[in-house]
C-alpha cells in the first residue's frame, strides 16, 4: 500500500519529468533551428492569413501572417522587454502545419478559422486571436 508521502514524492517527481522533456524539446528546436531551412508556404486565401494575439506565461505574443507564409513574431514579456523577430508558416513531409520563428521556437498549428488558430508546442496549448492586443507590438507587425 502507498504511503501518502510516497504518493506526493511520486507526483512531484512526474512533474518534474514532463516539464522536463517540454525543456528539453524546447533545447533541441532552438539547437536544430529548421527557421532557415524551412521554406515558408503561401496560402494567400488561408484564414489563418492576418494578426493574431495569444496570452503566455511569459507575457503575450502577437503574430501577422503574411499571404507569402513569411510572418512577423513579437513577444511582449511581463518584465518589460519586447522581442521582435521575424517567422513563418512551413508544412513538414508528413503535413503537418507549424509556425517557427528565428530562435527556433515552433507551433504546431492543430486547427485554425477566421476566429482563431489553435496550436501546441512543448506541452501546452495555444490558442490566437484575431487582432493585436499589445501596443508595443503595433508598429512592428504594421510594416
Amino acid at each position: 500500500m502507498l504511503k501518502l508521502e510516497n504518493l506526493k514524492l511520486f507526483l512531484v517527481l512526474s512533474v518534474f519529468v514532463v516539464t522536463g522533456c517540454a525543456v528539453y524539446a524546447a533545447h533541441d528546436d532552438m539547437i536544430h533551428n529548421k527557421y532557415l531551412s524551412a521554406d515558408p508556404l503561401p496560402n494567400p486565401n488561408s484564414p489563418y492569413v492576418g494578426t493574431w494575439t495569444t496570452n503566455m506565461v511569459g507575457g503575450l505574443v502577437c503574430i501577422k501572417i503574411n499571404p507569402d507564409g513569411t510572418a512577423k513574431y513579437c513577444q511582449n514579456k511581463m518584465n518589460g522587454t519586447v522581442e521582435k523577430i521575424y517567422a513563418k508558416i512551413y508544412k513538414e513531409a508528413n503535413g503537418d502545419l507549424f509556425l517557427i520563428n528565428e530562435a527556433g521556437v515552433r507551433y504546431k498549428i492543430i486547427d485554425y478559422s477566421s476566429n482563431y488558430i489553435d496550436t501546441t508546442a512543448y506541452g501546452s496549448k495555444f490558442r490566437f486571436i484575431p487582432g493585436v492586443k499589445s501596443a508595443n507590438c503595433e508598429d512592428f507587425l504594421r510594416n
